[in-house]
């Protein structure tokens, strides 16, 4: 099988690296069931540094657009689905008691998000399907004796998948941990939601459903 994979990410390149190795010490929330038809809860997930005290954040930034990352170059975009989370995100984090400000007021917390969509492509022998075929399927229920099944082509197939994550990138103590920390995380999984405005405000409720401990007091 040959297979081809084109990935789109996007996201502000100064934070790949502690989003590595932040991320993965998290917590998880569990499944929050949502009476919603064609909207799967277990794919929207969150997950947050355990040692965090949310409380000692009071403002927040959002990102006023997204990086776009194809191979090695690298540019700015920000859709119609992208401005609807950054708004229904900003109310959601008012909700919670946290104050929304630009990013040159030195904010305590900023938001970036991250569009990962994926495209694979690949040829697909099934000559080693068919081989076995017939134990499944006597050639004889076709009232022939003697013969085996054969295939003399390749399947093609395209498979699509994306990811809409949300970091909370930890300013406030950027100079005194000289690293900028990644202290919650939030992510989207199905290539149909990146450009599903409809699902905006259903997605950031679970989000926000999914972390009770993200408020500022």
């Amino acid at each position: 099988m040959r297979t081809k994979t084109t990935l789109c990410i996007s996201l502000s390149v100064s934070f790949v690296i502690v989003l590595s190795t932040i991320v993965t010490s998290c917590n998880k929330t569990p499944v929050v069931p949502i009476a919603v038809l064609n909207i799967d809860s277990s794919k929207t997930v969150t997950a947050y540094d355990p040692t965090t005290n949310f409380s000692n954040y009071k403002t927040i930034a959002l990102t006023d657009s997204v990086s776009v990352a194809n191979g090695f170059s690298v540019s700015k975009e920000l859709s119609k689905t992208d401005s609807a989370y950054l708004v229904a995100l900003a109310s959601g984090i008012a909700g919670k008691g946290f104050t929304i400000v630009s990013k040159t007021a030195h904010p305590d917390l900023v938001l970036n998000i991250t569009r990962i969509a994926s495209t694979t492509d690949g040829l697909v022998d099934n000559s080693s399907y068919w081989s076995n075929y017939g134990m499944l399927y006597n050639p004889t229920v076709f009232g022939e004796n003697g013969v085996s099944y054969s295939i003399n082509f390749t399947t093609s197939q395209s498979v699509e998948d994306g990811v809409l994550s949300f970091e909370l990138l930890d300013i406030k103590n950027a100079s005194a941990n000289n690293q900028i920390n990644i202290i919650w995380n939030g992510m989207i999984s199905g290539y149909s939601l990146l450009s599903d405005i409809s699902s905006v405000s259903i997605e950031t409720g679970i989000l926000f459903k999914k972390s009770p401990y993200l408020k500022a007091n």
